[in-house]
């Protein structure tokens, strides 16, 4: 199957797919008949398919200093990491996990039964969960609220530093993204954590 892209157009709910233009029509048949939720197929180049990405797939950009470094040594020890997202929503963070992550695979969950209709609210949403005594830096203090951050492009920005959903991450992982400057800082508040 040649590659393709999918795009989501939300207020219809609906999908399109942007494929190469040189994509033989048994192929595109054969991608319909994969991916139902997809409403459309445009042949395109694809590196010039240009379409509004939603807000919820940005991933933030973290303002590095020692108080980051610390947060995220402490998100790393103790922790909860979290996202789900409705149906329509599922295959776009699948494959933005799969992009930051360096291709780790991730099956989405869907929202929790009884919260649905507020889920179909947004794309995707996360709650990292942390302790209320963790150090938030100044630059994440408005976005934390009683030890949780509730914003999607911080949840991209974690996975992206190679965190993953749940409560357990690979420390030494993180540890070899974070920038080399802070890299010592985050070691050393991780081995005071992990002596207490």
């Amino acid at each position: 199957m040649n590659k393709f892209r999918v795009f989501y157009k939300f207020q219809e709910r609906d999908a399109f797919a942007v494929v190469p233009a040189e994509t033989s029509e048994a192929a595109m048949a054969e991608l319909a008949r994969q991916f139902p939720q997809i409403t459309t197929v445009y042949k395109a180049e694809i590196e010039q398919a240009v379409t509004k990405m939603p807000k919820w797939l940005e991933v933030g950009e973290l303002i590095w200093d020692a108080d980051m470094a610390r947060f995220l040594a402490t998100l790393a020890e103790k922790s909860s990491v979290f996202s789900d997202s409705p149906s329509h929503a599922a295959l776009l963070c699948e494959n933005k996990f799969f992009e930051l992550s360096g291709g780790e695979v991730c099956t989405w969950p869907g929202p929790p039964d009884g919260s649905v209709a507020e889920a179909e609210r947004y794309g995707a949403r996360a709650i990292i969960s942390f302790s209320s005594a963790a150090l938030v830096p100044a630059s994440l203090q408005a976005l934390a609220h009683e030890g949780k951050i509730q914003r999607m492009s911080f949840f991209w920005a974690l996975v992206a530093l190679g965190f993953v959903m749940g409560k357990t991450q690979n420390i030494d992982r993180i540890a070899q993204r974070i920038p080399s400057e802070w890299r010592a800082t985050f070691e050393e508040c991780v081995r005071t954590t992990t002596m207490r």
